[in-house]
């Protein structure tokens, strides 16, 4: 039970720190509410999804539920590439930020 906790506690924390870095960010270049922001919380509906899976595949052992188990990987590949993605992007609007205040 504690292994789920943190598996459904971190994705939260990390989705909404994004949230709340870009919506500044944003907030500091434009002056205006955008909703980009909301973007942020893309990979925590990966991970949420994969750590579900992954319960519901934990749950129904001994039997092997394929096509389930199928879609494990590209959950996996969904959350990291939404996560490099959105690093990305918090750098490239840190920059701007930066080089509009000088």
């Amino acid at each position: 039970m504690m292994h789920a906790t943190i598996d459904f506690t971190f994705p939260l924390v990390f989705g909404l720190f994004f949230y709340l870095l870009i919506n500044r960010l944003s907030l500091k270049f434009s002056h205006q509410k955008s909703y980009l922001p909301f973007l942020a919380f893309l990979p925590t509906g990966f991970d949420l999804a994969e750590n579900l899976t992954l319960i519901y595949i934990t749950n129904t052992f001994p039997d092997f539920p394929q096509r389930i188990t199928a879609v494990v990987p590209f959950l996996t590949i969904g959350k990291f590439v939404c996560l490099v993605i959105m690093v990305i992007f918090i750098i490239i609007l840190a920059i701007k930020v930066t080089s509009r205040a000088n």
